[in-house]
């Protein structure tokens, strides 16, 4: 008989130290926590911009060749001066990104049930992702940056890595990733062809954009199933507030 009563007092033990586990408190200071942090991110990104590169100098017939030469000197070292501000400012945002990830990655997720943990797992994957279109828009600034101190005569690597970036300058990287490159011309992607260099580090770039936007679209729509799950089982909290952007009612 004692053994019985002992068996029901360890099994009622259990049963509280579970409905204590997962009574909603832990999942949803860890899904808080996180809000927090990714809405420091977006606002890094609203921020970001890249610079305006400068515009090609205008000549007319009676320019005369000395004027021609000064002028195109200083179009490439303003566009130099470009390139190194582009990868200054990739760098910044990558550092900020890369502090989010281990923010999320420090998060204590005593108690926090499963299904929060696996959600974590896609957002931080489109912060990934996020952090690979940087690495590749400087990677393609680096080589026309090489191009133009190194060809004086063609400026074909450096037009067509401006030209993307231009594309690019005219989105929010934080407003969809899928919009981005939809500025580059059809003929601006045929000479991207013809440049091996150029053309592997564009097509890595489109890589991760793609993921950044299939990432992020499962991030929001994970985040908002398990909300709308918690927000029924465990009434107590404002689940609600966490809700994605877009997703609150």
């Amino acid at each position: 008989m004692k053994a019985v009563v002992r068996a029901g007092i360890l099994v009622c033990a259990f049963l509280v130290a579970g409905c204590h586990r997962h009574s909603g408190k832990e999942s949803f200071g860890f899904l808080k926590a996180q809000q927090q942090i990714m809405a420091n991110v977006s606002v890094g990104l609203g921020r970001y911009s890249l610079p305006k590169p400068p515009p090609l100098p205008v000549f007319s017939r009676q320019t005369p060749p000395r004027q021609r030469i000064e002028a195109s000197k200083a179009y490439r070292s303003a566009l130099d001066h470009y390139f190194g501000t582009v990868i200054e400012d990739c760098q910044e945002l990558e550092h900020s990104l890369d502090e989010a990830q281990t923010q999320i990655g420090g998060l204590n997720a005593t108690g926090v049930e499963p299904d929060v943990i696996s959600s974590t797992k896609l957002l931080e994957a489109s912060l990934g992702d996020m952090v690979q279109i940087l690495v590749e828009i400087k990677a393609l600034s680096g080589v026309a940056q090489s191009d133009l101190r190194q060809n004086n005569a063609q400026l074909m690597k450096a037009t067509l890595v401006k030209g993307v970036l231009e594309a690019i300058a005219t989105q929010n990287l934080a407003a969809g990733a899928g919009t981005i490159l939809k500025g580059i011309s059809v003929d601006m992607r045929r000479g991207i062809e013809q440049q091996e260099e150029v053309k592997s580090h564009f097509a890595l770039l489109q890589q991760a954009i793609a993921g950044a936007e299939r990432d992020s679209s499962n991030a929001v729509t994970k985040r908002s199933e398990l909300i709308t799950s918690f927000a029924a089982r465990y009434p107590a909290y404002l689940w609600a507030s966490l809700l994605p952007r877009g997703s609150r009612r």
